[in-house]
């Protein structure tokens, strides 16, 4: 049987969240954000609650992120939640994303590259940021073309680079309806 892990904040958890678990296949575990999110601020809803809907709505296991991994940017937050699933036997990674490329195909560009990617990286310009020096290195190596506003597919990248060569299937979910950074109420 299939075990999909799920990297997510839930914060709130809402209709696209119960729409990535009712696509994901097999045992769903959950690794969550605690209290803290990603961008360090705290949870609208504690982590119990949040932790409960997602078990209500598809979740079989939920377990907490450390929150040292929880509040850090796109890379270290895949990165920690990678490996506390890994650790909890997950053979897939199921996410949702704008953007549906063959994350696949790029975490084994990553696996085989890693060391010139990151040495690529490290020689661009100070006065680009991180992001930044991580967009122009998937553009360079694995040929992908995006604005960097589509912060699903940014952690979809960031997700693929932790999962390299670690025997993880990779399973986007085209995001459904409004995008991140809409503005209208209705779409």
């Amino acid at each position: 049987m299939t075990v999909t892990g799920i990297i997510a904040e839930f914060n709130p958890f809402h209709n696209g969240h119960k729409y990535l678990l009712d696509h994901a296949e097999g045992i769903k575990i959950v690794a969550m954000s605690g209290n803290f999110v990603q961008r360090g601020e705290p949870a609208i809803v504690d982590k119990w609650i949040r932790a409960q809907m997602a078990l209500e709505n598809g979740a079989d296991l939920v377990v907490e992120l450390p929150f040292f991994t929880a509040v850090q940017s796109a890379d270290y937050f895949a990165s920690g939640a990678v490996d506390v699933l890994s650790r909890l036997g997950i053979d897939s990674l199921t996410f949702g994303t704008e953007e549906v490329l063959d994350y696949q195909t790029i975490a084994d560009v990553y696996s085989e590259k890693s060391e010139e990617m990151e040495a690529f990286v490290e020689s661009l310009p100070s006065d680009l940021s991180y992001p930044q020096k991580t967009q122009k290195m998937w553009e360079k190596f694995a040929g992908v073309d995006f604005t960097g506003n589509t912060p699903n597919h940014i952690l979809g990248l960031a997700y693929a680079k932790a999962c390299a060569g670690k025997g993880i299937t990779l399973n986007p979910i085209q995001r459904q309806g409004a995008g991140y950074h809409c503005l209208y109420k209705e779409v």
